[in-house]
């Protein structure tokens, strides 16, 4: 009984919380319901108001702008005549010359033209003023001193401004003036033309305003301080609400074209549109308590609907409260009796209705995590399993694949059109966003969701990863239509779009095609295979198998003897252009090898070109040398073959920098007699200059200065070179003493070779022969 009682106590509890609650709402939302309505019918009437003066403004100004392009034409033309250009500049002018111009001025364009009331032109050279009203020199021309007052000319552009049309003095009308001369930026004292339009046409525009719509009054205000209106100003009040627009448009406080704001004393609504840059306004004034009687009128209305809808909604509370109670309660009790989460046991504070909040949302909570948790999973599971299948040759995974995941595209494709597209992302230190190497996964992240968008509507696509900046896409048709060369086709859009978009550089290898999943791991290898290939190809070119098969067939291992034999000879010649002739004729030919023996390759070319020229830095005793591990570093860390090329040349163009280091073209093959001479008969004894001048049918004379000529180095200082290296080998490679050695490279004195050899060295035979010939001792 108890229990009931305190049920009963707490449900009529809620029922008044129903009832507070609901008051509230009344309070709360329903009248600043009320009240925005009301606003927002203020606040479009207002609107409405606003725009229709808008709309009159800007309907003047449309005549003004009109009226603008036809007399700044009708302006260039008359600047433009032969005979007014002559009024302008000429020096000498006769009386018949002048009132000719000003007649015909008068008559074709004046006369023709009712809206214009005068042209004037200015001669700065005589100083003098020739006008239509006086068809002659006019010495009292009011444009003259219209233009000594104003600070600032602008071409082309109308001035809005009073004129005296007689002596009388109430005698003026408005006008508009429009200038033109030949400079920019023109002085005090410059030759041009001034065209006057009369401003009836504005007269009749600001009558109309005030006609249709009441009580409202246009003005056109001057930069100057001149007020403009259809009639007489009125009293001295509107002349401050027009002094106060002006003030303001000048201090910036209203820097829109076109506004409207409530003057000071909120007895009236101003509207202002600026009509050009020099500073004219039209300006409409409008009693405000009669522009908005209708909006004071709605708010009555609205304060009456208010007082009733108070009354109504008591009513609709008390009933309402009953009906809301009983499902009320019974949620309640239902709640009480469920099994509480044991996260929530703890916690016993706060109402009924808090703890089924706290239990729905821990519900919803735990669900949401648990659905983020699957995603998640799924997700690495399938990348992870697509990973395997890229390594899969016996089928095994992919039998794991659909078991594990059964709803994916790819577990339920029936038709099977696969390639594997590795698309690598190439370096990007110089990009213009400032991407790091820290934004290696952002880059692959967008360049994953660029090809995604791209292949999604002609293919089945699935990505994962396997090495550093790249992202690996199998890729199924969705149709049996197309081919390789659509694929191609889009990847260019791919990288095209990177490029313009990222400032990023792709290199893409593309597999061939197959009709089994259980083929995706040899077409993953034949992509890994064909990326392989950018270092010749580079990445402009999409890696194909088509494009690669070539360099794959090609069992050589470096490029051809001749070729190096050609590159040997050029570099002895020392000739620049023809050393880098060979050296292009051989990168040709490893672009031909297969990807494993570039390396190889280039190495070897580099290796010959280090060991000739440091040789003939040996000869030439220049006390110089290049350094191999450093530039085979500059040359093998180079990812295309291409820069690799390109930093041999250097090498060799800064090894013969100096102009007079080569020799003529004809003479490699005597230089190349020579040496091989040597090298053949370095061993005897009687070896001299005599001996190869008598085998190459020379004089010794010739052949010394010959020689010279071509390695800078004296024949018999070359001779000693080449022993005391070979002697070098000898006692490094061999058992042999001392003396044998001098032997063996044809010097029979024992303490000449121990000379020579240190001359060479800078230690003696016996010093070098221990330590092996490090490099100390060289």
């Amino acid at each position: 009984m108890k229990i009931k009682n305190e049920l009963r106590r707490r449900s009529y509890r809620y029922l008044y919380k129903i009832f507070v609650f609901l008051m509230i709402f009344l309070t709360v939302f329903i009248l600043p319901f009320t009240l925005a309505v009301q606003r927002k019918a203020e606040s479009q009437m207002s609107n409405i108001i606003r725009k229709a003066n808008k709309q009159v403004l800007q309907q003047i100004h449309h005549d003004y702008e009109y009226y603008k392009e036809y007399i700044s034409a009708l302006c260039l033309t008359v600047y433009s005549r032969n005979d007014v250009m002559a009024l302008m500049y000429n020096h000498e002018l006769s009386y018949m010359d002048v009132h000719a111009t000003m007649r015909s001025l008068d008559t074709n364009i004046v006369n023709a033209q009712p809206s214009v009331l005068s042209i004037s032109v200015y001669n700065c050279k005589k100083k003098e003023w020739y006008s239509t009203e006086k068809r002659g020199v006019d010495y009292y021309n009011e444009d003259g001193a219209f233009l000594a007052e104003t600070e600032e000319l602008s071409r082309l552009t109308p001035i809005f401004r009073k004129i005296k049309v007689s002596e009388q003095p109430e005698a003026y009308s408005y006008v508009f003036s429009y200038l033109m001369y030949e400079y920019e930026n023109p002085g005090k004292d410059s030759s041009l033309v001034i065209i006057n339009q009369n401003a009836d046409w504005l007269i009749e525009a600001l009558t109309q305003v005030s006609k249709n719509n009441g009580e409202a009054k246009a003005y056109l205000a001057g930069k100057d301080g001149t007020f403009f209106s259809h009639e007489d100003m009125g009293e001295a009040k509107e002349v401050d609400l027009l002094n106060e627009c002006m003030e303001k448009i000048r201090n910036g406080e209203l820097q829109n074209s076109y506004g409207d704001y409530l003057a000071r004393d909120e007895s009236s609504l101003v509207s202002y549109l600026c009509v050009n840059d020099y500073g004219d306004v039209l300006i409409l004034l409008q009693d405000y308590e009669k522009v908005f009687k209708d909006i004071t009128d709605i708010r009555k209305v609205f304060l009456l609907f208010t007082v009733i809808c108070i009354f109504l909604g008591l009513f609709i509370i008390c009933f309402f409260s009953k009906i809301l109670y009983k499902p009320v309660d019974e949620l309640i009790k239902f709640t009480e009796e469920m099994k509480e989460l044991p996260e929530l046991q703890k916690k016993k504070h706060g109402s009924e209705f808090q703890r089924v909040q706290e239990i729905l949302e821990y519900s919803a909570k735990k669900n949401e995590i648990l659905q983020q948790q699957k995603v998640a999973n799924d997700d690495i599971l399938r990348r992870l399993l697509l990973g395997k299948l890229l390594c899969d040759h016996d089928g095994s995974i992919w039998k794991e694949y659909k078991k594990v995941l059964p709803n994916t595209a790819f577990a339920i494709q029936e038709f099977w059109d696969i390639t594997v597209v590795i698309v690598k992302l190439n370096e990007f230190d110089n990009n213009r966003y400032d991407f790091k190497t820290s934004d290696e996964e952002l880059l692959l992240y967008s360049v994953g969701n660029v090809c995604m968008e791209m292949l999604g509507t002609e293919y089945l696509v699935e990505n994962t990863r396997q090495n550093e900046m790249e992202t690996i896409f199998v890729l199924n048709r969705k149709s049996q239509e197309g081919g390789q060369n659509s694929l191609l086709k889009i990847l260019e859009e791919v990288k095209e779009f990177c490029s313009e978009n990222l400032d990023i550089e792709l290199s893409i290898a593309i597999s061939e095609n197959a009709n089994d999943i259980s083929k995706l791991a040899g077409l993953y290898k034949d992509a890994q295979d064909c990326l392989k290939y950018q270092m010749i190809y580079g990445s402009e070119n999409i890696l194909t198998t088509k494009l690669c098969a070539e360099n794959m067939k090609n069992n050589a291992m470096s490029c051809s003897s001749e070729s190096k034999k050609r590159l040997l000879d050029a570099l002895r010649i020392r000739k620049t252009d023809k050393i880098e002739n060979e050296l292009d004729n051989i990168g040709k030919e490893i672009a031909k090898l297969n990807c494993d023996y570039v390396l190889f390759a280039v190495t070897e070319v580099l290796t010959l070109i280090y060991t000739c020229i440091n040789d003939m830095y040996d000869l030439s005793r220049k006390g110089k040398r290049i350094d191999f591990n450093k530039f085979s570093v500059m040359v093998l860390e180079e990812e295309r073959l291409s820069d690799m090329l390109k930093s041999l040349k250097k090498i060799v163009s800064g090894a013969f920098y100096c102009k007079d280091e080569a020799c003529s073209e004809e003479e490699p093959q005597f230089l190349n007699s020579v040496i091989e001479y040597i090298e053949l008969n370095y061993t005897d004894i009687n070896l001299s200059l005599q001996n190869i001048a008598d085998f190459l049918s020379l004089s010794p004379r010739y052949l010394s200065k010959k020689f010279r000529q071509c390695t800078d180095i004296s024949l018999n200082d070359y001779i000693l070179n080449y022993r005391m290296k070979q002697a070098a080998i000898l006692l490094t490679d061999t058992n042999l003493s001392i003396k044998k050695v001098a032997e063996s490279v044809g010097i029979v004195n024992e303490n000449y070779f121990y000379q020579l050899f240190k001359k060479q060295f800078g230690c003696t035979p016996r010093e070098f022969k221990i330590n092996g010939g490090k490099n100390q001792y060289v």
